[in-house]
């Protein structure tokens, strides 16, 4: 037997494995009791300054993360900034955007590439590791996966970056605004969280000026004039060429805004201005200039402007003669607004347009209203010929076969008339004139469709049933069918919204007359007695 007390533990150990534990114990016991331990000793600074390595290494990845993950975020700002990120995802998205100014510097980003965006990835994914906590690269992975289709893993980290109650990261809060305009209708978009959002957002000049021109547009949209018009400020310092709608958007305001109109018009004039004189191709400047003119009240000189680019190689003509139409259409409603007999008004502002334009489909919606109004439009003017050609190639829309179909009633076309409000309501079969317009027709055309009349005028009641004459062509339908008490429910119903309407007094005298109740028909007899109109009794007449 060994005196040594360390090999008798270890053979002890061997012995009764179920002493393992306490004897561990015992043998570091047994082990400070010699007086061999002390060699060890001289291992301490050793493993002291290993062990300070690690916990300093630590540490040092903990204070100074930012500093590790520098050089993977300055990869990324030089790849792609934040700004040009966000951009990248309004691109992606600008299907739901109308955008109002087009082919403008700011909306000509060029996409990432799939090679790009992979690399993009693993240096976030770096950048992360070294940092997690570091905002900017958070937003980047956010956007990342976004534009992956994973808005639900980019909304988890944008919902921490950006909350409603405080301002963390401001351009998290873009993006914020960016989902709650893209991801809903309009009209069930809450507008407070949305301007929370988008006034946080204001502070970051990478914010993407259709963010705020679309969120004005949804305003106004939604009876906020005020809250648009606060909106459409930003989006006009982000783009200036914006300042033509702000100016708009003033004029709705009211005089109170006559001062801010007048500079956001100034301020557009200056830049498309100096875009006139300094770009290669003059086409936005151009016609930005001639918007100026025009709401400046200086519609001569906003014509003039659009024509000269017509003759210059620098001016893309499609759209000059685009924005010519567009302008002369909206002088032509103008003059239609003002004018007191539509019936001579001279179209030339009409007729230039349908040479600029001659499928423009509201150049035909107006020519259409003309003829209604029996102005003597000569078969060959240009505004004639388009309305044919837009016809014929079946580019009206729902408003002009309506018109048209009105026209057609008119002149005792019903055929025709029939045939153009069956149009109308295929291509928009919530038109409620248009309806009204086939169910007349219908009564009227050999032999009458009465079935088809009915149909429509009680389809016009169940979108519209305050209407006093569609009650009235019911029961005109009715009368016309042979069904006695509908007509008089129905011309019952029309006296409630009109009761000084003899025209329905009459129809109820005569049609009671006709039923032999002679009791009621007595009552609307005195109607008409006052009025002067019962010496037609008994032998009333349906003026029809």
């Amino acid at each position: 037997m060994s005196d040594n007390p360390l090999i008798e533990n270890l053979a002890t150990l061997i012995r009764k494995p179920r002493m393992i534990i306490p004897g561990i114990a015992d043998l570091g016991c047994s082990w400070f009791a010699t007086r061999r331990w002390l060699p060890i000793l001289g291992l301490a600074p050793v493993v002291a300054i290993l062990l300070g390595s690690v916990v300093f290494a630590v540490l040092l990845r903990f204070q100074h993360r930012g500093v590790l993950a520098a050089p993977f975020i300055k990869k990324l700002d030089q790849e792609m900034p934040l700004a040009g990120l966000f951009q990248q995802l309004v691109e992606s998205r600008l299907v739901k955007f109308p955008i109002s100014v087009q082919n403008d510097s700011q909306s000509k980003s060029s996409s990432l590439s799939v090679e790009e965006l992979d690399r993009m990835r693993l240096l976030v994914q770096h950048a992360s590791r070294l940092d997690p906590n570091n905002y900017s690269v958070q937003f980047r992975a956010a956007i990342l996966h976004d534009l992956n289709g994973r808005e639900s893993e980019a909304a988890e980290i944008m919902d921490r970056l950006a909350p409603e109650e405080s301002i963390r990261f401001v351009p998290a809060h873009a993006w914020k605004a960016l989902q709650l305009l893209t991801s809903s209708p309009p009209s069930e978009i809450a507008l407070v969280k949305l301007d929370i959002h988008l006034k946080a957002a204001s502070e970051w000049s990478g914010s993407d000026y259709r963010i705020y021109d679309e969120a004005s547009r949804i305003c106004e949209s939604e009876g906020q004039p005020r809250m648009a018009y606060d909106l459409a400020l930003v989006a006009s310092k982000l783009n200036p060429a914006l300042n033509l709608r702000l100016a708009d958007l003033a004029s709705d305001l009211g005089p109170s805004k006559k001062t801010e109109r007048k500079d956001a018009l100034d301020r557009a004039n200056r830049y498309f201005s100096e875009h006139l004189k300094n770009d290669t191709d003059q086409t936005n400047a151009r016609i930005g200039v001639a918007e100026c003119e025009l709401r400046a009240d200086h519609p001569i000189e906003a014509l003039a402007t659009l024509r000269a680019g017509l003759d210059l190689v620098n001016c893309d003509k499609s759209r000059i003669r685009s924005a010519l139409s567009k302008m002369l259409l909206g002088l032509h409603k103008k003059q239609v607004k003002q004018s007191s007999n539509l019936s001579s008004l001279d179209p030339k502002h009409l007729d230039e347009a349908a040479t600029m334009d001659p499928l423009n489909p509201i150049l035909a919606e107006e020519v259409a209203f003309l003829l209604l109004h029996q102005n003597k439009l000569p078969e060959s003017s240009p505004a004639r010929q388009a309305l044919k050609q837009i016809m014929a190639e079946g580019k009206g829309t729902a408003r002009t076969h309506c018109l048209l179909g009105q026209v057609y009633l008119k002149k005792n076309l019903f055929a025709k008339a029939v045939d153009q409000f069956k149009s109308s309501l295929e291509k928009n079969d919530q038109d409620v004139e248009a309806m009204i317009g086939l169910a007349r027709a219908s009564i009227q055309v050999s032999p009458p469709n009465t079935d088809l009349a009915n149909q429509m005028v009680e389809k016009a009641i169940q979108l519209n049933g305050k209407s006093s004459a569609f009650w009235a062509l019911r029961g005109d339908i009715a009368f016309a069918s042979g069904d006695l008490p509908k007509a008089v429910e129905s011309w019952k119903e029309a006296l409630k919204g009109d009761d000084t309407n003899m025209a329905h007094h009459r129809n109820l005298y005569e049609t009671y007359r006709k039923m032999g109740l002679r009791d009621e028909a007595e009552v609307h007899r005195k109607y008409l007695a006052e009025s002067k109109e019962g010496d037609l009794a008994p032998g009333l007449t349906r003026s029809k």
